[in-house]
């Protein structure tokens, strides 16, 4: 199978090595094309994989498409691949990660009949700890789904869900490493307040927060549990509990995620306006 990167940033850098480190494809069957030449020179060096003069050569010699664009870009991206598919002997499928960027634009950019598939990924796929949802177009098989999803599963965990979910799924998942970033940022000032040295809040919050998230990863409790474990009657962790409740900060994460939806809908209503 070969495969089309066009754009490698961050994500598309990523999906690239985790795709190769598990061997789900060879490097030589990787196509790259950027607007940054240094990018691909990085890559290639790095990874073993191919340098694509255009987007339509990074086409052309793939069986799936990824567009690891800006949204802005997607339309001239959609325009060059276009041409490609349209002009191939070859079934192609078109892989977006492109953010907002609903599957009905995708597809009426495409020719008729192109399996399109549209993929939330998040940063922590750089450490191969990431989560990518994904949604199948009316042309996507549910092989064609298989094949884009294990694929995504080489940089973290995977879901396939109804396109209909993408926009709360961008407000939990595509966005959630912020709130998780945020939460740091407030226990290293309150680290701070305390009179504790710099280095060691680092340590004490990062560590705190990653070992947490790796028991809600690895043990078969519910969050509601582990805190309550962890919330002895009269303890200090009650009384921290106890000062979130009488500010709603329960309340106020819903309302944040649900703003977070909200424009995740506004964002995929003018990428179909144009």
């Amino acid at each position: 199978m070969k495969i089309g990167f066009i754009g490698a940033g961050n994500m598309g850098g990523a999906l690239i090595g985790g795709m190769i480190s598990a061997r789900a494809v060879k490097p030589k069957d990787v196509w790259v094309c950027d607007q940054d030449a240094q990018k691909i020179s990085r890559l290639c060096r790095a990874r073993g994989v191919r340098p694509a003069r255009s987007n339509e050569e990074a086409a052309r010699h793939s069986h799936i498409v990824f567009l690891c664009v800006k949204p802005a870009q997607i339309r001239e991206v959609l325009l060059d691949v276009s041409w490609v598919v349209k002009a191939s002997s070859q079934r192609k499928i078109v892989v977006s990660i492109a953010a907002g960027v609903p599957l009905s634009l995708l597809e009426s950019g495409l020719p008729a009949k192109t399996p399109v598939i549209r993929v939330m990924p998040n940063t922590p796929a750089l450490l191969s700890a990431g989560m990518s949802v994904l949604s199948g177009g009316r042309w996507a098989s549910s092989r064609d789904v298989e094949a884009a999803r294990r694929l995504f599963a080489t940089v973290g965990e995977t879901v396939v869900l109804n396109e209909k979910h993408m926009n709360a799924v961008t407000a939990v998942s595509g966005s959630g490493p912020a709130y998780v970033f945020y939460l740091c940022e407030a226990m290293m000032e309150a680290c701070r307040s305390l009179g504790l040295p710099t280095e060691a809040s680092r340590l004490l919050c990062r560590q705190t927060i990653f070992g947490a998230g790796l028991m809600l990863k690895k043990l078969p409790v519910e969050a509601r549990d582990l805190r309550i474990q962890v919330t002895s009657p009269g303890g200090t962790t009650e009384a921290a509990i106890r000062s979130l409740e009488k500010v709603s900060a329960r309340r106020r994460i819903r309302e944040a995620i649900r703003a977070a939806s909200r424009r995740a809908r506004e964002l995929a209503r003018s990428a179909k306006r144009g």
